[in-house]
């Protein structure tokens, strides 16, 4: 399966609040919470597409109390000078 539908279909779970469900389309793209994605040798849209979904589905989950506050996983982020990243705050 492409990133692309992976990142649609974890994006059509998560609408529906099937978080878990939305992680597991992602499949080998992310671990999971407090993991960053894979995303190395991917082209810049795939990147971030899939940086999008996993920042949006960490929302969620730690919204739906699935991430303990305390865990310090909010507040960290893995790819704060990853060129996508610089772009949309750009």
């Amino acid at each position: 399966m492409d990133v692309a539908t992976r990142c649609r279909t974890a994006k059509e779970f998560s609408l529906k609040g099937e978080y878990e469900a939305a992680r597991e389309a992602l499949g080998d793209l992310w671990p999971g919470i407090g993991q960053p994605p894979e995303i190395e040798g991917l082209g810049a849209a795939d990147q971030a597409e899939i940086l999008l979904r996993v920042g949006a589905l960490s929302g969620w989950l730690g919204s739906s109390g699935q991430v303990p506050r305390r865990s310090g996983l909010r507040e960290r982020s893995h790819y704060p000078e990853h060129p996508c990243v610089r772009e949309i705050e750009g």
